[in-house]
């Protein structure tokens, strides 16, 4: 499998935040820790853009969230391709900063993405193991801190065939399969990188 990292560079806009789309943070009874709970998108949630002059496919996104944003042009590949593991959750318009005044961006939208496919780490090949897993929350301390040294491996066993899936440990960490890398490249959707699944920790 492969990891996407949905990036933002200087050619490419960026959402500052979603209008709309609240959050708060509860604090865990049993073991202390805050959890973010994401409360419904409103009906006039609307993109913050800050940065760049293109729009890119998979548009990279600055606020709390597990949210990922792409073009009507990525919802055509995944759906003629039958790609699995992701429901869209709604069309978002897009406004940018003019003059110092909010003002909307015609024929630009953006899709938000509820990505569904599960897998998981292979903890043991990683030489890694959760500490003070919590019972309750589900939230755990890793038993090393420098990620960046570890290569990822990705346990087959717990996928769920998805092309799009989370990391269940990692939920902010999403991989596709090759089939969905593929599509990707040879429809040259912009704004995202894709690396190889071992490399997921070190963010290019």
């Amino acid at each position: 499998m492969y990891h996407l990292f949905i990036t933002s560079s200087n050619r490419y806009c960026y959402a500052r935040t979603m209008v709309g789309a609240s959050h708060t943070f509860d604090t865990c009874a049993e073991c202390g820790r805050k959890n973010i709970r994401f409360l419904p998108i409103s009906e006039q949630a609307f993109l913050w853009i800050e940065g760049g002059k293109r729009f890119p496919d998979f548009l990279s996104f600055g606020d709390v969230g597990q949210y990922l944003f792409v073009s009507p042009a990525v919802i055509s590949v995944f759906e003629t391709n039958a790609v699995s593991g992701y429901h869209v959750e709604k069309s978002l318009p897009v406004y940018r900063e003019s003059r110092g005044e909010m003002q909307k961006v015609d024929d630009i939208q953006y899709y938000s993405l509820n990505v569904t496919g599960q897998v998981d780490f292979d903890l043991k090949a990683m030489h890694l193991k959760k500490k003070h897993s919590c019972k309750s929350c589900g939230n755990f301390d890793w038993s090393i801190q420098r990620l960046s040294i570890v290569d990822a491996k990705l346990d087959l066993n717990t996928w769920d065939q998805s092309d799009l899936c989370r990391v269940s440990s990692l939920p902010s960490s999403l991989v596709c399969s090759e089939k969905t890398a593929d599509l990707i490249h040879q429809n040259k959707l912009s704004g995202v990188y894709i690396q190889d699944e071992k490399d997921m920790f070190r963010i290019r």
